[in-house]
C-alpha cells in the first residue's frame, strides 16, 4: 500500500509540475480565455484514453504512476471550476459557459479519441 502511495505520488509530482510550466507560458499570453488550463485538461484526457486502452495486466504499479499519478497531477478540476466562477463573476457569461461546454465535450472527446485510436493501432 505505501509503495502505491508512493508510485502515485511521483506521478503527481511530475505531472502537476509539466502543468505548472504551461500555465507560466501560457500567462504571458494575457488571454481572457482559461486557454492552459482547458488545453491541459484536453491533453490529459488524450492521455488517459491511450493509457487505458493500453493493456497494463501485471503492470499495477506502471497503471498508477501514469493515469492516478500523473494524469491526476497534470489535469485539474479544481482550477476549471475556479476559473469558470471568475469568468461569470466578471461578466463574461458567453465565454464562462463556452469554457464549460467545450471542456466537458471536448475531454469526453479526447478520451474516446485517444482510446479508440490506441485500441485500434495494438490490434
Amino acid at each position: 500500500m505505501i509503495k502505491d502511495v508512493l508510485i502515485v505520488g511521483l506521478g503527481a509530482f511530475f505531472g502537476s509540475g509539466f502543468r505548472y510550466l504551461i500555465n507560466i507560458k501560457m500567462d504571458l499570453l494575457n488571454l481572457l480565455f482559461p486557454l492552459a488550463t482547458f488545453g491541459i485538461n484536453l491533453i490529459g484526457s488524450l492521455l488517459i484514453g491511450i493509457l487505458m486502452a493500453l493493456s497494463f495486466k501485471d503492470q499495477t504499479l506502471w497503471k498508477l504512476l501514469l493515469t492516478t499519478g500523473f494524469c491526476g497531477g497534470f489535469t485539474t478540476f479544481s482550477s476549471f471550476s475556479f476559473e469558470s466562477l471568475s469568468l461569470f463573476k466578471s461578466g463574461n457569461i458567453v465565454i464562462g459557459l463556452s469554457y464549460i461546454f467545450l471542456s466537458v465535450f471536448g475531454g469526453l472527446l479526447f478520451v474516446t479519441i485517444g482510446y479508440y485510436l490506441t485500441n485500434k493501432f495494438i490490434q
